[in-house]
């Protein structure tokens, strides 16, 4: 079904869950490493604190036998370098090591198959993280990790537990954990892979165990995974709500000892059928330092990035441009966006991928608006997601491309 402009033809009717471990192991992955996310942060919060100059560097490229579909990056605390992974098209993983300007290979690593990896990098040692359903990964928690099962199960060291996840949902946490919850409800978008969304957010307690479901306004929870953010001054949960009547809004949910929840605040709906919002961070974006939402307005037609502040009981939009294309319609990858200091201004800028393709746009909001104040050149066309990471001498940023990978360093001088 394609209502209001926005449908392909890559969504699947409902997902295929397949599990790839009967019997996962999970208690191989302690809380003292390193790690890497396509989304950026363990919270769902694509925003890298620190500051890069990737205006002054020269980018490095690096051959790949094919193109990447994910990248992720983390700091390997035992020597300060920066491990850049990349999972091919054909599952398998191609892994470099970034030493100031110098790249090198890492030994091989495991193929890794669909669906976003997780980096994990252990006193100089890394490796990719795969578990549970095909579509998803593990979440680190105190003592292991957490991981949806092709089944929709939850699988921690504590054993099994029943909650009707979708397949493809991905758990964030912040010491809390948040993930999309059932029974999944068919929903004749299919923008993010399928036509299955959650019905409601799920936070744990992993000390307690305590848990608590939140109900979005209105709708579906339109995503892959919340975002945990403590805006307002407390632990809560940033989703897109959506429905076939008003389109998205950003919805930020708490737990107030209700049935369901509160709705801490709400922006204002599309208005389009089925018109969906692509929620990419939270961050100091404002003119004065002040936190904001920002997400991409129907990055499927229209593209405009927006930006938020809390209000009262609403999330006002503060500033608006456009256009830019963050997600490919059907695609699972969200993650073609991220915010950080990328010019060493003292300011986070939304990188995001520009009309011309193969072209990364920076937005820094101003005293009037949001500007576009700079691009940069990928080299071809994105083929993967946004990869981002703060080493010990600032932001580092990667993409996949048809023609390799491309790694904008931190230092200025190579």
């Amino acid at each position: 079904m394609g209502i209001a402009g926005c449908a392909g033809d890559k969504a699947e009717r409902t997902p295929t869950a397949v599990p790839t471990d009967d019997d996962p192991g999970l208690a191989d992955i302690p809380g003292d490493e390193s790690y890497g996310f396509t989304f950026i942060r363990a919270t769902g919060n694509r925003y890298v604190e620190g500051s890069g100059r990737i205006l002054d560097v020269d980018p490095i490229d690096v051959s790949l036998p094919t193109e990447a579909q994910w990248v992720v990056a983390a700091l390997d605390r035992s020597d300060g370098t920066i491990v850049v992974a990349s999972v091919l098209v054909d599952g398998q993983v191609r892994a470099h090591r970034l030493n100031g300007c110098t790249v090198s290979p890492v030994e091989p690593f495991a193929s890794y198959g669909e669906g976003p990896p997780l980096l994990v990098i252990t006193d100089g040692n890394s490796r990719l993280a795969r578990t549970g359903s095909v579509y998803s990964h593990p979440t680190p928690i105190p003592g292991g990790s957490i991981v949806v099962n092709g089944d929709g199960d939850l699988t921690s060291p504590g054993g099994k537990l029943s909650v009707s996840a979708p397949a493809d949902a991905r758990i964030v946490t912040d010491g809390a954990l948040a993930y999309f919850v059932g029974p999944p409800i068919n929903y004749g978008h299919g923008a993010l892979g399928d036509q299955v969304e959650g019905a409601a957010v799920t936070v744990v307690d992993p000390d307690t165990r305590k848990s608590w479901t939140l109900d979005p306004p209105y709708g579906v929870v339109e995503g892959l995974s919340p975002m945990l953010t403590n805006l307002g001054g407390e632990l809560s949960v940033l989703v897109t709500a959506s429905d076939d009547q008003r389109g998205a809004s950003l919805a930020l949910l708490r737990d107030d000892g209700t049935e369901g929840g509160a709705v801490v605040a709400r922006s204002d709906p599309v208005g389009d059928p089925f018109g969906w919002r692509h929620q990419i961070a939270v961050a100091p974006f404002g003119p004065d330092g002040e936190r904001e939402i920002v997400s991409v307005r129907t990055p499927h037609r229209s593209g405009v990035a927006e930006f938020h502040r809390l209000s009262g009981d609403r999330l006002e939009r503060t500033a608006s441009l456009g256009s830019y294309p963050t997600h490919e319609f059907g695609s699972r990858d969200l993650d073609r966006a991220v915010a950080a200091d990328f010019d060493g201004d003292g300011r986070p800028e939304l990188l995001v991928p520009a009309p011309k393709t193969g072209v990364l746009a920076g937005l820094r909001r101003t005293g009037d608006g949001v500007a576009e104040v700079w691009r940069v050149d990928a080299g071809a066309p994105l083929s993967s997601n946004v990869a981002a990471a703060r080493g010990g001498d600032g932001v580092v940023l990667a993409v996949g491309t048809p023609e390799g990978l491309r790694i904008w360093p931190a230092l200025v001088r190579c």
